[in-house]
């Protein structure tokens, strides 16, 4: 059919299809127009010659392709002969219409296609649609049916007709109803024959009463006019007790939202936390008229609440039994006290509020409060009346736990009050992590002006040290060189020459403490367990403590190791232990606890002094007498004492501080008046043992010898004791007090230098180190020994010894020299051997 068409060979249904003013049209199976009737112009805006040729779906407006395309294709799978479609269709300028099409499917020997009539139905949709428009706007006048129509006789007042509505609102049969006067509805009988009288089209407000006796509000529409001669009026009835209701919602809301403004505004002024939360659990019980509010909160770093030592403990067997953290209750207002210990702390999951605070969901309403199973007890709400309870859980900006705000009440509690509810608690939670953060940075403050005074000291202390030092080990030296010449029949020049060298040695002490605190001493640091430390102290501290004082030692055996000082940490812990025993005037306990913990990115932001990650614990604890809250920031301070005047020099604890600090670790103190004191000392734990250093040279090794050392030392003082010492050993000394000087020495290259023997601070910009690896560059087989009582970052990094430096300790005793000096040379000779 399609060729014919197309071949102009069926004449008769051209002449049909050209007259009529419908579009007539041929597609083959695959959907292209073979023809199409010169209507098409009318209808499309192409010409026939630009239709024919293309796919019928160009010319659908887009949203309609895809159903036509598919009700095409299923023409030709389903054999439907016709099909009937309304179609959007696209004129040549762009703009659409609809158009129905009717088709029948064509076969004519091997050849299939559709044929068919498109008529443009636009402007009868237009009337279908303002017909369907009427009709809808007829229903919508039609809805005013669902207020009950009342209407009674104007002269009489009797109910003459009414509507279902009006049926089902009062609540009486159609009958009872045509028996009864209009007045018998109203509540408000005076003012109903009041306003029939005057014929009041409108009535905002009247109250009614239903056939139960229940009193309502309506709003009243009147219409009044003559039916046949009798006069009437027509009343359309709204309950608007919903509307009430929602009216005095709305009033209550906005004196929340009044309240609540109120309360924001209170809590902008200075005030502190116990306070600010008192006003909120007071606003919260008022906004919302409840029975009583409460605030609980989490303490920063607390995870057991009962103030368990081992608080922090995550592994070993001293990990504590409280395995998750407690709320703490902050604030009450209401009723009922709940601030005994029943109520005081709520373990995390305990309970409705410790389960809001274990758990991720914001809050928790439960308007059937004695069947929910988490109450901590259902006779106290039954007593009480209570039924609903609602609890907001109070987080920081990170959605860190903060505590929880609950509120009790004896009355279902509203989605708007639950609203406002959630609004208090967000703004709880800013006053908290405000207050926090207020703390945190005072005490970030305070630990910065502490640490500058530290630093500042400590500069100071360890400049005067070094000079110090140097007369120190002159004394000391020159001291013993008398004793060792003094002929012992002047016994009474001997007893002067003792005491002298034991006030060196006092003195001696005294800089070392200073170095200590001032984080300048020169750690020789090893892998080792913090329990061998104790118990390799436990006799020394039972003597110190003595008969009426015990010492409990609790150590973790799975206790890791650290990197300390060995020395310097047997000291940290004899001088807790002479405080510990100074605190306890009648006696008591002395305990030292080793445990592994881990400390959280929470524990770091509250204790910003610790580092986070793996660490090892010890704990010093003593049951003395206690130190007040005010004196606890000046604890480690040097020269600070608590103590009597003349019963310390205040450094013990200045000397444990900067010990601490100096091995990368932090220590804290809290304590109490009248129940003790506690130290936590933390030091981050290693993981694998590192290579000790060498030990200290034995005592007794024969220390004369024949070599020869160059000696740097700008003390002249000290510069002639070391080589009179030495000298008087057999050794070949030079001797200079600058490193120019001993450059100029070693020059000579004739001369054979075994070692070098120099300070470590030199006048001038060449120092010690300097000089050491300016002649070592020269002579490779030169030893160093650097002797100092300030050692500077050039042989000491982190206050740790270079690997490798071999370093001797002013002051020190002429012995003490000559057996280092023997070491070093043998240890040398040794190597070359090897």
């Amino acid at each position: 059919m399609g060729e014919a068409v197309a071949s102009d060979g069926d004449w008769r249904f051209r002449a049909i299809a050209e007259q009529t003013t419908d579009t007539v049209y041929i597609t083959d199976s695959a959907g292209v127009i073979v023809y199409i009737s010169p209507a098409a112009k009318e209808t499309f805006g192409f010409e026939t010659r630009e239709m024919v040729g293309r796919h019928f779906a160009e010319f659908l407006a887009e949203d309609y392709v895809d159903g036509a395309v598919a009700a095409f294709t299923q023409a030709f799978e389903r054999d439907r002969t016709t099909q009937n479609l309304e179609l959007g269709m696209k004129r040549r300028d762009g703009s659409i219409f609809f158009g129905e099409l009717t088709g029948i499917l064509w076969k004519e020997g091997t050849s299939t296609g559709t044929a068919g009539v498109i008529r443009d139905v636009t402007q009868r949709k237009k009337v279908e649609q303002a017909l369907r428009e009427s009709e809808e706007r007829y229903r919508q006048l039609f809805e005013l049916e669902s207020n009950a129509i009342v209407v009674a006789d104007g002269e009489s007042g009797r109910i003459l007709e009414v509507n279902s509505a009006a049926i089902a609102l009062y609540g009486y049969s159609r009958a009872e109803f045509l028996s009864m006067h209009h007045v018998d509805i109203s509540a408000e009988p005076e003012k109903s024959l009041q306003g029939a009288a005057a014929r009041l089209p409108h009535v905002p407000l009247r109250w009614h009463r239903r056939k139960d006796g229940a009193v309502f509000p309506v709003d009243l529409t009147t219409r009044h006019f003559d039916l046949g001669g009798r006069y009437v009026a027509v009343a359309a009835v709204r309950d608007i007790t919903e509307r009430r209701e929602a009216e005095e919602r709305l009033l209550s809301s906005q004196k929340r939202l009044r309240d609540f403004n109120a309360l924001q505004g209170r809590l902008l002024k200075h005030a502190s936390l116990e306070e600010k939360l008192g006003l909120v659990t007071r606003a919260t019980v008022e906004i919302v008229e409840g029975h009583s509010a409460r605030i609980w909160m989490i303490k920063p770093g607390d995870r057991c609440g009962d103030g368990c030592v081992h608080a922090l403990v995550s592994e070993g067997p001293n990990a504590c039994r409280f395995r998750h953290r407690c709320l703490h209750l902050a604030a009450s207002f209401g009723s009922d006290d709940l601030s005994d210990e029943t109520y005081a702390r709520m373990p995390f999951g305990s309970y409705l509020v410790g389960a809001i605070a274990a758990e991720n969901a914001e809050s928790y309403l439960s308007n059937d409060l004695t069947s929910d199973p988490r109450l901590h007890s259902r006779e106290w709400a039954r007593e009480r009346g209570l039924v609903s309870f609602a609890g907001y859980r109070l987080t920081d900006t990170d959605y860190v736990p903060l505590g929880v705000l609950a509120l009790f009440s004896k009355r279902p509690i509203t989605p708007e009050e639950d609203l406002i509810l959630h609004g208090i608690a967000e703004v709880t939670s800013h006053v908290i992590e405000a207050a926090r953060v207020e703390q945190a940075l005072w005490e970030r403050d305070d630990q910065l002006r502490q640490s500058q005074k530290m630093e500042a000291i400590g500069q100071l202390a360890g400049g005067i040290a070094h000079d110090f030092n140097n007369l120190l080990a002159a004394i000391m030296g020159y001291s013993e060189l008398l004793l060792a010449r003094q002929d012992h029949s002047d016994s009474l020049a001997i007893q002067d020459l003792g005491e002298i060298k034991n006030a060196a040695d006092r003195a001696s002490t005294l800089t070392k403490q200073i170095l200590a605190f001032s984080r300048r001493q020169a750690l020789r640091p090893t892998v080792v367990s913090l329990n061998e430390v104790c118990t390799g102290m436990e006799p020394l501290l039972r003597r110190t403590l003595g008969e009426d004082m015990d010492l409990v030692l609790d150590l973790d055996p799975e206790l890791g190791c650290v990197e300390a000082d060995v020395h310097q940490f047997e000291q940290v812990l004899m001088n807790l232990a002479v405080n510990a025993r100074d605190a306890m005037i009648s006696g008591g306990t002395l305990t030292l606890e080793t445990a592994n913990v881990t400390l959280d990115d929470e524990f770091c932001r509250t204790n910003p002094h610790i580092s986070c990650g793996d660490h090892v614990m010890m704990t010093v604890s003593d049951t003395g007498v206690g130190i007040e809250s005010g004196l606890l920031t000046r604890i480690f301070e040097p020269f600070f004492t608590t103590k009597a005047p003349g019963m310390g020099t205040g450094l013990g604890l200045a000397t444990v501080y900067g010990t601490v600090t100096q091995s990368n670790g932090s220590i804290s103190v809290s304590s109490e008046p009248g129940r003790g004191t506690t130290f936590r000392i933390y030091l981050p734990r290693v993981v694998a043992r590192v290579a000790d250093v060498r030990p200290m040279a034995i005592q007794g090794t024969p220390n004369a010898g024949d070599e020869t050392i160059l000696l740097v030392e700008d003390e002249k003082a000290l510069r002639s004791l070391i080589t009179r010492v030495l000298g008087g050993l057999g050794y070949d000394v030079m001797a200079g007090g600058t490193a120019a000087e001993a450059a100029k020495i070693a020059a000579d290259a004739d001369r054979r230098i075994d070692l070098l023997l120099t300070d470590v601070v030199l006048p001038g910009s060449v120092q010690g180190s300097d000089l050491a690896r300016q002649l070592v560059d020269l002579r490779p087989d030169l030893r160093v020994l650097y002797i100092s009582g300030y050692p500077r970052d050039s042989i000491v990094h982190a206050g740790r010894l270079d690997a490798g430096v071999d370093f001797l300790e002013k002051p020190f005793t002429p012995e003490a020299l000559a057996v280092e000096v023997r070491a070093v040379l043998d240890r040398s000779r040794s190597d070359r051997n090897s």
